[in-house]
Parts: C-alpha cells; structure tokens; sequence
C-alpha cells in the first residue's frame, strides 16, 4: 500500500467548502479538523505532514490564521501552514506569511493546483517516520508563492536525488546561483564544498588551469596547484554562465563529465574526482549550438536534467513576499554593522508600494529589486516606505 501524506484541513469559516477536500482524499489522507482547538489533539493522534487552513477575506482573518497557528505551535517540528482564501491581496499575503505561513494559495483554485502546493510543502521524508527530522532549511530560500516557484521547490527536491548534471536556463538575476546552492544543500552531498565559478570571468588562456590545476614548471611561473574539480571533489561545482566557455575548454570538461577523471595542466597522469556538475545560462545553448559555438555532445551530456527559471516579471505575485525578504536581509545585515548601540529600524513597504513594484518590469529580475530596495532604504527615514520612496533607476 503505497503510502498517502496527511493532509489536516481547518475550515472553521467554510472559506474551502466541502468539494476540495472531497477531491483532494485522490491524493491525500484528508483529515477534517472542525475547530482550530482540536488541532492540538489532531496533531497529536494523526502527525499531519501539511495543515491547510481557510482564511475569509474580511477582518477575521488574521484572528483565525491565529488562532491556528497558535495550536499548531509553530516551530521546526511542526507541520507546515498553508493558507487558502479567496482575498489573498499583497498586504495580507505578506502578514500571514510574517505570522509563519508556509504558502498561500488563491481561491477558487484546482485540485491540482492545491496538490502541486501541497507537494511542494511536504518534508523529504514522511513525518511519521522520522518525527524528530527537522525541515530541510534549503528551500525556505526559494521565496514565492507563483506557480514557478511551486514548481522550482519540487524540482529541486526531484533532483536534489540524483548526481547527474544539472542545466539551469534563464536570465540574468533569476537566481540561478542559489537555485545550484539550494540543490547542493538538499543531496547528499552536503558535507561536501560547494565551489561557483563564472566560466566569462576565467580568460580561454588560464580556463584549463583554472578548472583542472597545474603542475610546477607546467607554463611560466606555474606552481603545482590542484583546480576547481580537485578543490570540490565529493562536493558541488556551479560552472555559471557556462555559455561563455571557449571550446577547448568545453572539450575537456566533457572529457571530466564522461570519465570522471581530471588532469593537471603539465600532468603525466590522471585523477579521479568524484563532483556533481550544475551549470546555469542565460544564452540559448541550442542556438549556440547551431552556429557552431558551443559543443552538441556537451550539450546533451549537460542536459540530462533542465530548468528554466522564470524572470521575475512572469511571476509578480512573488514580489510582495521577496520585497518582504530582501528588506528582511537588508536589516539583518544593518544590524550585524551595528557598532555605536544604535539600532537601524526594519522597514517595510506600504500597499502602495507593493503595487508600484509589481507594476514595474525588473528587467534585472531579482537582483534589480534588491539593488532598488537597498537604494530606496537609504534614501528614506520612513520605517513603512511608500511609493515614491522607491528609487528606480531612471
């Protein structure tokens, strides 16, 4: 019998209905929770992996996310909280999600839109099994409540199982850098090092050395160095905007991938490494494959497993909670700054604010609104910034 994940649903404003849950015991142990102070003993008795919650679009809300949260008591050995309701504006998504919801999802929605966010929620191992197993902290850093986002939590805990290379698409400041950390902090190779190089910062005349190592006497002023294979041997390498890597240099790599053997530049013999592969670019490798500029064989041997992270403007709903993020992290690294006593306060945005960045169209994704944010927080006094606080560049 294969085995189904609890799935506690809290429904005390009749916010969800009867028909979901109904749908939803295809995929799930459904298990009904009439009142949010029979959480407790649910929690108890049944061990939920996930407890959904209904959150009425009026001034309840908060009182009843709560009340909920209370009795579940949240803290690392909890179940996950997520919210359904039919009001999710950016303001209340972002309070609910200060209060220690995991996910929101917007009413009326699909059983199978509820299922992917559900999975996504789920720990790696069933919780009846090991109930003392913490959350993998990873995916908390993969912030969103998109359909994208959904979907990138899922992938990366799909691939996180392999060691096959790994293929990430997308543009610049999507967070292909940290969807590659996320998955090396989710294998198990986790004790390992995780090393990122930018292969369009190494130049074609060092790329060798760089990835392989040297050995003394090798080219002028060589020493005898191990490269970037060595150095993450039982880890992780991130070969960012491997695009920009020269093809001699994509000969070689594909040599490593196939025989998982390095060999220093100036060497007599090999050594064997023993690294998982994630590369990541914004070029389209087809294409450049086509014109002759990046190798077909390496090609395919890169894209045994591929995601393609989506720009930021294809998933505005995640704004309000990475806004909320970013500003989280900016006053954490204001507070460990700190050296006269005085404390920075943490800022937050207004409504308002949050509308005028969803508008926008963050042609540098993600890290165009951390740059914006960080500027708009020093050029203001105000601890709730409004709309024209933001500094965009002009």
């Amino acid at each position: 019998m294969r085995y189904l994940p609890k799935v506690a649903i809290c429904d005390t404003e009749d916010v969800i209905g009867t028909e979901l849950p109904y749908l939803l015991e295809e995929h799930f142990a459904v298990i009904p929770v009439a009142e949010s102070s029979d959480l407790p003993k649910v929690l108890q008795r049944s061990s939920p992996d996930v407890v959904l919650i209904g959150v009425p679009a009026n001034a309840l809300a908060i009182a009843v996310t709560s009340s909920v949260l209370s009795e579940c008591g949240i803290h690392s050995s909890s179940p996950r909280v997520i919210a359904l309701s039919p009001s999710l504006v950016p303001d209340l998504v972002v309070k609910l999600m200060r209060m220690g919801v995991h996910d929101c999802v917007f009413l009326p929605a699909t059983p199978e839109k509820v299922v992917e966010h559900v999975h996504a929620a789920l720990p790696l191992v069933p919780r009846h099994s090991t109930p003392s197993q913490p959350e993998p902290g990873p995916l908390g850093a993969i912030v969103g409540l998109s359909d994208a986002s959904v979907e990138l939590r899922r992938v990366l805990q799909r691939y996180c199982l392999s060691d096959s290379p790994v293929l990430f698409l997308g543009e610049s400041g999507t967070g292909k850098d940290l969807a590659a950390r996320a998955l090396h902090e989710l294998s198990h190779r986790n004790a390992g090092p995780f090393h990122a190089q930018n292969c369009g910062a190494i130049p074609d005349s060092l790329a060798e050395s760089e990835l392989f190592g040297s050995e003394r006497g090798a080219y002028t002023d060589a020493v005898s160095r191990p490269g970037l294979f060595e150095t993450a041997h039982r880890g992780t390498l991130f070969l960012d905007e491997i695009g920009e890597m020269s093809l001699l240099a994509q000969a070689k790599l594909l040599r490593v991938l196939e025989e998982g053997q390095v060999r220093r530049v100036g060497a007599t013999r090999s050594r064997v490494v023993d690294v998982r592969v994630v590369a990541a670019t914004n070029r389209d490798l087809a294409a450049e494959v086509r014109a002759g500029k990046f190798r077909n064989d390496l090609y395919h041997r890169l894209t045994v497993l591929v995601h393609r992270l989506r720009p930021l403007r294809e998933r505005v709903e995640d704004i309000p909670l990475l806004a909320d993020h970013i500003l989280q992290n900016l006053h954490e690294t204001a507070l460990a700054r700190v050296r006269n006593g005085h404390q920075p306060p943490r800022r937050y945005l207004s409504e308002e604010a949050l509308h005028f960045l969803m508008q926008q169209t963050w042609p540098g994704n993600v890290r165009e609104v951390m740059n914006v944010l960080e500027r708009s927080i020093q050029h203001s006094d105000r601890v709730e910034l409004r709309a024209t606080d933001i500094r965009l560049l002009s």
